[in-house]
C-alpha cells in the first residue's frame, strides 16, 4: 500500500502545453508521410464505393439509416451502438468509408512506430498494404458496420503498442477487453500483431 502511495505522489501530471508538445515530438516526418499517403491511397482505391454507393447485400438492407441497438447489444458488442451513434445512425458508404480510411491511416501510424521501421519506404509500404487489403475493401462493403470494424483492428493494434511499445500491460489488457467485450471481432488480428510484433522485434531488423 505504501509503494502504491509513494508512486501516486510521485505522479507527474504533464499541462496541455507539455503534451501537445511531446505528441508533436512523436509524430515526426516519417509518421505524417504514413498519414497521408494512407489517405490519399485509400480514397483512390475506394473511389467506386464513394461515387456509386456499391454496397453488399446486408449493406443494402441496412443502408441509410442503421442502429446497432437490438442484436448487437445484447451479444455484448455495445460499442458498434455508440459508433452507430457518433455518425448519427447514418450508414452510407460515402460516410462510412471515408471514416474507416482515416481510422486506418490512423492504425498504419500505430504500427509503424510499434515495429519501429526505420526507412520512409517501410511507412509507404505499411500505409498502402493497409489501405488497399481485400479485407478491406470486403469489410467496406457492409457500410452500416464498416467503421467498427477499423476501430476493431486500431484498438487490437493500440493494445499492442501499450504491451510492446509503452510497457503498460494494464493499458494493453483495456484495449483487448474493449476488442472482445464491445465488438467480439477481428480477434485475429490482435493474433497478427502479437505474432508478427515478436517476430520482427525478435529479428532485431532496422527496416
Amino acid at each position: 500500500m505504501e509503494k502504491v502511495i509513494s508512486k501516486i505522489k510521485n505522479l507527474k501530471i504533464k499541462t496541455p502545453e507539455e503534451t501537445l508538445k511531446g505528441l508533436c515530438d512523436w509524430f515526426d516526418e516519417n509518421k505524417k508521410i504514413t498519414l497521408i499517403t494512407a489517405l490519399i491511397v485509400g480514397l483512390i482505391t475506394h473511389v467506386l464505393l464513394l461515387s456509386l454507393l456499391i454496397t453488399s447485400p446486408d449493406g443494402l438492407w441496412n443502408s441509410i439509416v442503421y442502429s446497432a441497438n437490438t442484436t448487437e447489444v445484447t451479444s455484448g458488442r455495445w460499442l458498434i451502438n455508440i459508433i452507430d451513434s457518433m455518425r448519427k445512425n447514418l450508414a452510407l458508404p460515402s460516410i462510412t468509408t471515408v471514416i474507416s480510411i482515416i481510422v486506418m491511416a490512423v492504425t498504419a501510424v500505430i504500427m509503424t512506430d510499434l515495429l519501429e521501421f526505420k526507412s520512409k519506404l517501410s511507412h509507404i509500404i505499411t500505409a498502402v498494404f493497409l489501405v488497399v487489403s481485400p479485407c478491406l475493401t470486403i469489410t467496406l462493403l457492409y457500410a452500416y458496420t464498416a467503421d467498427a470494424y477499423c476501430y476493431a483492428f486500431l484498438f487490437a493494434t493500440m493494445a499492442m503498442w501499450c504491451v510492446y511499445k509503452k510497457k503498460n500491460k494494464i493499458a494493453g489488457v483495456i484495449w483487448r477487453k474493449y476488442i472482445y467485450n464491445a465488438f467480439n471481432c477481428n480477434i485475429s488480428n490482435l493474433c497478427w500483431s502479437n505474432r508478427n510484433t515478436l517476430y520482427i522485434k525478435s529479428n532485431d531488423r532496422s527496416i
